[in-house]
């Protein structure tokens, strides 16, 4: 089942961004990844993924995912629109080297069983896309804000990281850009940050889920909204484990000695002494730290280790 495949790590097919700036994708109209292969099997590259790197921001300068309205499960792009704000916004983007455009790079309807089970992989992961690489939406009118998946890709791409889980990500900051091309006003630029920006996961969800919000295969929007908690869950955790991970440092008094809020012992050791401090009974490192953060009125900075060594600072 699709809804047990979230995984932090995929590898996806992508386009390299060359070939589309270059006057060989002169008048191309997207075509089927089947078909991509078999007329420029030298345009497809493949690019693994992973959740940790995604949140990190290392993919974001050299990986740009389209964002776009598909026109009929046929044709997504008839009149060539979309794919040609692409090409334009590619060259304005010259450290791109490689873009996902679902339609070209998942394998589409009439599928093979080998293809069956590459698109089975890809689709239930495509949300490493749109946390983690440069996001271009590309709205030709205002159907964009009614459907499903370009909605679900619109928010990911608006959220970033935090031990706490995905949260907004500051405007300057911002991974995505929009383009509002033939009838699309360019207030539908405001319109989807306003929409997106300020949306918890649990907000998201609720959002994503009315009835307008439309979808061509229903049970497509039924796993998505499914998973969005497993996915805040991965997030945080990947936080976690990287915390955890972090060498730390040796203790700088024996053993029995009175120690202050320096920067002494790793974290957890900094933990322990934040929660017999602060009277915390929460068992992970993230939610002592959220915690003593919220009593102290501390805003978070930093990796866990250096939200530690703040708040044991500040008391």
């Amino acid at each position: 089942m699709l809804n047990f495949w979230h995984t932090t790590r995929c590898t996806f097919n992508f386009i390299l961004a060359d070939k589309l700036r270059g006057p060989e994708a002169d008048g191309l109209r997207m075509v089927r990844l089947q078909d991509l292969r078999k007329e420029k099997p030298d345009w497809i590259v493949s690019r693994t993924i992973t959740l940790k790197g995604a949140l990190r921001g290392e993919f974001t300068d050299e990986c740009l995912a389209l964002s776009y309205r598909w026109a009929s499960p046929e044709d997504p792009d008839p009149d060539g629109w979309q794919l040609d704000e692409l090409r334009k916004h590619l060259r304005e983007k010259p450290a791109v080297k490689y873009v996902f455009v679902d339609f070209m790079c998942a394998p589409q309807e009439v599928r093979s069983p080998k293809d069956k089970i590459e698109f089975a992989t890809i689709l239930p992961n495509m949300f490493l896309l749109y946390l983690g690489c440069s996001v271009l939406v590309v709205m030709f009118d205002d159907t964009y804000m009614q459907r499903f998946w370009p909605q679900l890709e619109a928010w990911q791409s608006c959220m970033q990281g935090s031990a706490l889980g995905l949260r907004a990500t500051p405007k300057d900051q911002l991974r995505c850009t929009v383009v509002c091309v033939q009838k699309a006003p360019a207030m539908f630029q405001d319109d989807l940050f306003d929409r997106w920006l300020s949306r918890n996961v649990a907000e998201a969800s609720e959002r994503l889920g009315k009835d307008y919000i439309q979808v061509f295969k229903k049970s497509d929007k039924e796993l998505q909204l499914q998973k969005l908690d497993h996915l805040d869950y991965l997030v945080r955790r990947a936080y976690s484990d990287e915390a955890e991970a972090t060498p730390r440092a040796p203790e700088q008094q024996p053993a029995g000695a009175q120690g202050g809020s320096g920067s002494s012992g790793g974290l957890l050791s900094k933990v322990e002494r934040i929660k017999e401090a602060l009277g915390i009974t929460a068992k992970l490192p993230k939610d002592v730290i959220a915690e003593a953060n919220e009593q102290l009125g501390l805003e978070p900075k930093g990796g866990l280790l250096a939200q530690a060594e703040a708040v044991l600072e500040a008391l």
